[in-house]
């Protein structure tokens, strides 16, 4: 249960702050853990997770996305030290369950690009545009490090998306009789999330587009393989 995660995290918190010489209430810290989950106060975290339909609790998240911005007002406002929020960040990510994320770009670096790059080799979309070349594709797609969101994480209701773009480029294979190269897949990938609590979030869809740019002269590759390996090494996505 998130209650039980949120008080074992205080309670660690407590004892860290303790051991720094400061003392801080279980309550603030508490407080101040409710904010980074992205509500304004720990009772507000209570109301919008009471009920019976646990469709959208925290409790079901396989990730949280911690909001910082928002524990560090909550922190100030309650006049505890600066300390706070890192040390009960550090404290929820020891005692929960599951993933926790300092921020977006780190989730998104550490938990969804990163595996994302080895899943899109798989998919039907990006193995229909390998087959359309005879380059081969050695290596797993480059997806952006920064994605585009439709909005606000932790303001976010039911569905949270997230967009990226990338690229997988082609490799020259001089032993190939038909030589081609300067062969990209442009990619598109969209996935949705359901929320789960304000940080938390679950992986619903993901939606790819793969489309094959063709960024040379067919007649030139064939008619000398070396104009195809000079442009094989000038590829600047290789």
């Amino acid at each position: 249960m998130y209650s039980q995660v949120i008080s074992s995290a205080a309670y660690a918190a407590s004892q860290s702050l303790k051991d720094q010489g400061l003392h801080v209430s279980r309550t603030h810290l508490i407080q101040v853990i409710a904010a980074l989950l992205g509500y304004g106060s720990h009772a507000a975290l209570l109301s919008e997770n009471k009920g019976t339909n646990l469709s959208g609790h925290l409790d079901v998240a396989e990730v949280w996305v911690l909001k910082f911005e928002l524990a560090r007002q909550r922190a100030a406002a309650l006049h505890v030290p600066e300390a706070v929020p890192d040390v009960c960040a550090k404290a929820l990510k020891a005692a929960s369950t599951i993933p926790v994320f300092p921020d977006i770009d780190t989730w998104w670096d550490e938990h969804v690009r990163i595996p994302l790059e080895d899943q899109l080799v798989d998919d039907d979309e990006v193995a229909a545009a390998m087959e359309t070349s005879n380059t081969t594709f050695p290596s797993s797609p480059d997806l952006d490090s920064s994605p585009s969101f439709e909005n606000d994480l932790w303001k976010s209701q039911d569905t949270w998306e997230v967009s990226a773009d990338g690229t997988m480029a082609g490799e020259f294979d001089p032993e190939d009789d038909h030589a081609i190269t300067g062969h990209v897949i442009e990619l598109s990938v969209k996935l949705t999330f359901n929320k789960a609590g304000r940080a938390g979030l679950v992986r619903e869809d993901m939606v790819v587009s793969a489309a094959l740019r063709d960024d040379y002269d067919d007649e030139d590759d064939l008619d000398d393989p070396d104009v195809a390996y000079e442009r094989a090494m000038n590829n600047p996505h290789a």
